[in-house]
C-alpha cells in the first residue's frame, strides 16, 4: 500500500521542483506522470475514504454473506 502521509504537504505540481536539465531527460511519459502526481495522491485518497465509509457501513450490518464480503474486502487492502 502507498504511504501517503510521505507526501502531506506538498502544494501544487512537482513539474516546478524538477531542474529544467532534468526535466528534459525524462520521457514524455514521465513528465506527464510528474505532472500528474497531485492528482493520483488525490485520487487515491478518495478512493479510501470511499473504501473506509464503505466498510464502516458494512460493520453495522449483520449476516453471514455480509461478513464474508467484510473479510474479503480487508483482504484487498
Amino acid at each position: 500500500m502507498i504511504d501517503t502521509d510521505k507526501y502531506e504537504g506538498v502544494k501544487g505540481s512537482l513539474v516546478h521542483s524538477i531542474s529544467n536539465e532534468e526535466w528534459k531527460k525524462l520521457s514524455p511519459a514521465a513528465q506527464a506522470l510528474v505532472a500528474d502526481a497531485p492528482l493520483l495522491l488525490a485520487e487515491v485518497k478518495r478512493l479510501r475514504e470511499k473504501l473506509r465509509l464503505t466498510k464502516e457501513w458494512l460493520d453495522q450490518l449483520e449476516s453471514p454473506l455480509l461478513e464474508e464480503v467484510i473479510k474479503y474486502v480487508e483482504l484487498i487492502e
